[in-house]
């Protein structure tokens, strides 16, 4: 009987495939490129703060644009907590976690304010 009818002899299945290595390296880029957005937004929210503290007025500000940014941390923080994979490795990850948090508080300190000088530009008028 030829080769050509012959069934492979099973492979090694410990051993990474080109395409499962490509795979594994585009999830962790992807994990590195989300901190970094995190991270990012996580240093302009302080700024963002301080500058609403020292202003003491609304002008420049748009309430729906903070909910809806509060909105989409609350469900960057729910997308991680019912994503299987990332719970099963929040040991090693948690700092992503935290950091969407952290960009959460600041956002609502920001909201808190707008709400505090929209009551100071009432009394000024």
């Amino acid at each position: 009987m030829s080769n050509y009818f012959r069934i492979p002899a099973k492979k090694n299945r410990t051993k990474k495939s080109d395409f499962e290595k490509l795979r594994i390296g585009v999830l962790r880029m992807a994990e590195v490129l989300e901190v970094i957005m995190i991270i990012s937004f996580g240093a302009s929210w302080p700024v963002n703060v301080i500058k609403s503290y020292k202003s003491r007025t609304t002008k420049g500000k748009s309430l729906v644009f903070l909910i809806l940014i509060m909105l989409g941390y609350i469900m960057g923080i729910a997308s991680k907590l019912s994503n299987a994979t990332y719970m099963a490795s929040i040991s090693t990850k948690w700092y992503v976690l935290l950091f969407y948090l952290l960009n959460l508080i600041m956002v609502s300190i920001d909201l808190s304010l707008y709400f505090r000088n929209y009551k100071l530009d009432k009394v000024r008028v």
